[in-house]
């Protein structure tokens, strides 16, 4: 399987001929980061940006590949790269204020509380279904932050037309597309959009370049590698699987 896998590939140097073997269903962004530099090496690209040179430490611009992990102390992402370009990323969450000091305690004024004032009583409601609070209320991170929605509380139509979803054309970008979403399932699909997208590609039989590479696509942060975006019948399956209201 694996030279048959290769011959597809049509790799030129052979001098690159290796191969591995990966038995998770969900490998660490470290081990996919690795994974795509020896796919892109072995089909004679650089293998930091996946054009077609070799990769050089000052002229590439490079790619980390998106292989974040959290700071369990000041809850910073780090962005590892395999050639010295680390990057530190600032907390998605909001900071949480200080505690009140024992002396700031002491010095708050004392409430004195009002009189209570009689007001007339109005019959109570009546309680609200289970189904009618919708499950996209429900969140695990504070307002603000993305990634805490089990539901998305936007259609993908919405979702399609928003006003931070990038286009090119009949294209737009994918991980714009998650961002707006605001789920859980969303957030996990950010760091292997290309893994994703060729996995959900082969489930729902795509048609030819339902998704491709594009400049204009570029992580908002500064890299200089391309983003992936999709089209709008892709997105919806993307939609769906992520999360997404049903029509």
């Amino acid at each position: 399987m694996f030279f048959g896998m290769q011959q597809v590939l049509s790799a030129r140097d052979r001098r690159k001929l290796g191969g591995w073997t990966q038995t998770s269903a969900k490998p660490s962004p470290l081990v996919v980061m690795q994974m795509e530099q020896s796919r892109r090496q072995l089909a004679n690209h650089c293998f930091s940006c996946g054009a077609s040179h070799h990769a050089r430490f000052d002229d590439c611009p490079g790619s980390n590949q998106d292989c974040m992990y959290k700071c369990l102390q000041c809850n910073s992402w780090n962005n590892i790269s395999s050639r010295g370009k680390t990057e530190v990323r600032e907390p998605r969450a909001s900071p949480v204020a200080p505690a009140p000091t024992a002396l700031q305690e002491a010095q708050r004024p004392t409430r004195v509380p009002r009189p209570a004032v009689a007001a007339a009583v109005s019959p109570p409601l009546p309680p609200a279904s289970p189904a009618a609070a919708p499950a996209a209320a429900v969140r695990k991170r504070p307002a603000g932050a993305p990634f805490g929605r089990e539901v998305a509380c936007l259609s993908f139509e919405e979702c399609w037309s928003h006003g931070s979803v990038r286009k090119k054309g009949r294209y737009a970008s994918a991980k714009d597309f998650l961002v707006v979403m605001d789920t859980v399932a969303a957030g996990k699909a950010v760091a292997q959009v290309p893994e994703r997208l060729r996995l959900l590609s082969k489930k729902n039989s795509w048609a030819k370049r339902a998704f491709d590479k594009f400049v204009e696509f570029r992580p908002l942060s500064g890299g200089g590698r391309p983003g992936y975006g999709c089209t709008k019948a892709a997105l919806r399956d993307w939609y769906r699987d992520r999360g997404g209201r049903a029509a």
